[in-house]
């Protein structure tokens, strides 16, 4: 059974590198969220899943995790942690 991945943060530091290491595996499909995926089309692999998300908006995080089966979520603290947390 393959296996939906969600990586937000998708193209921060951790992001950009666990991304390519999970889209090399045969066993999973890889979606990452990032708050503008138009301008990251050419960032990552073509199997690679790109959808827009942001931690303070409820609606978008609930369509970047439509049909996923595991979150990998980083975010980094900041003044918005408790607004993002809330969503």
């Amino acid at each position: 059974m393959t296996e939906t991945i969600l990586v937000t943060g998708a193209t921060g530091n951790v992001g950009a590198y666990l991304i390519p290491l999970l889209a090399a595996r045969q066993d999973c499909v890889v979606r990452a969220m990032t708050r503008d995926p138009g301008r990251h089309g050419d960032t990552f692999a073509q199997s690679v899943q790109l959808v827009a998300g942001r931690f303070e908006d409820a609606a978008t995080l609930h369509d970047a995790m439509e049909g996923v089966d595991t979150v990998v979520m980083m975010a980094p603290p900041g003044p918005d942690c408790i607004q993002q947390n809330q969503a």
